[in-house]
């Protein structure tokens, strides 16, 4: 109890406690911040979109959406600000100039703000920055510090483009990346609604999970095309062969397989198959299975790492 009249107190509702009684700054309007405004406000929340975009602004307004230009919104009306702008649209350097930018505009509200607000990251970054450049940047624009006057968590989004609100509706996992529990509370407390498991873990690792997270789909997709180029090659189908490796590899259906510290993959089957596949295609084909052929070269850099061990 005494930690909950903290926890309100300190964010400024009223004295229900009720989770929607947060008051919530979406800043960056696009297809991830207005699905996640939509679905917080589907939930009951007080929500303001916030862009530096007027004609997102306008638009937003016109379906019925109280939205804000940046340069207009009150501070003080606001206890959690969820951030969804733009990372590494144009590559790695310069990647993180949206959010920089984004960081010393919040210092600046949370400088003239009398309450402890919470600073959420839902745009993809890199391990390590919000600690090393997002915090920095809003104690350096704010005067304040972070964990004692205001708060800063990673969200991470697993949004699809096309169904983006239906995806954070119904979202099948909810991670949090935390600072203090103080603030993961907060975050849990937003979150109340949902009936997915919700992961509380430290800021780095919620940074790093979502690139995992997006370069295993990456490599699923890529494998998946390079064994279609194989089966095209040989006049298969590859639309009657793939529906059936769903069924039968455990690395579809199984959805921990291969997550274990088990170091590299061996035994009889693994090795031996995908050797072979590699000399079929190569002296029968033509064709260099670069996927695979990369598969066994970092194999071969774990099993060296690990003495030789294979799981």
């Amino acid at each position: 109890m005494k930690g909950k009249k903290k926890l309100n107190n300190t964010m400024k509702q009223n004295t229900t406690g009720s989770q929607k009684e947060y008051r919530i700054a979406i800043v960056g309007s696009g297809i991830v911040g207005k699905a996640t405004g939509m679905g917080l406000i589907a939930n009951g929340f007080n929500v303001t979109f916030v862009d530096i975009n007027k004609d997102v602004v306008k638009t937003l307004k016109k379906e019925g959406y109280k939205a804000l230009h940046s340069d207009d919104l009150d501070a003080s009306a606001i206890d959690v600000f969820f951030v969804s702008v733009p990372t590494y649209v144009k590559g790695y350097e310069n990647g993180i100039d949206h959010i920089k930018t984004t960081a010393a505009y919040l210092g600046k509200l949370i400088r003239s703000q009398k309450h402890y607000s919470l600073v959420v990251i839902r745009s993809s970054v890199l391990p390590g920055t919000t600690e090393d450049v997002i915090t920095p940047t809003l104690e350096k624009a704010s005067g304040k510090k972070a964990g004692k006057d205001f708060g800063i968590c990673v969200n991470p989004e697993f949004l699809r483009a096309k169904s983006a609100l239906d995806d954070y509706k119904k979202p099948w996992v909810v991670v949090i990346g935390e600072q203090n529990k103080k603030d993961g509370d907060i975050m849990t407390e937003i979150y109340k609604w949902v009936k997915c498991p919700i992961r509380r873990i430290p800021i780095k690792e919620a940074e790093l999970q979502k690139f995992i997270h997006n370069n295993y789909n990456a490599n699923k997709i890529s494998f998946f095309n390079e064994m279609r180029l194989l089966c095209e090659q040989l006049g298969l189908n590859s639309d009657s062969i793939f529906p059936i490796v769903s069924e039968s590899a455990e690395g579809m259906w199984n959805p921990l397989y291969g997550t274990a510290n088990l170091g590299p993959f061996g035994g009889t089957c693994l090795p031996k198959d995908s050797r072979a596949l590699l000399h079929f295609a190569r002296k029968k084909m033509e064709m260099n299975l670069r996927l695979i052929r990369a598969v066994h070269t970092v194999n071969n850099i774990v099993a060296k790492n690990n003495n030789g061990k294979t799981a």
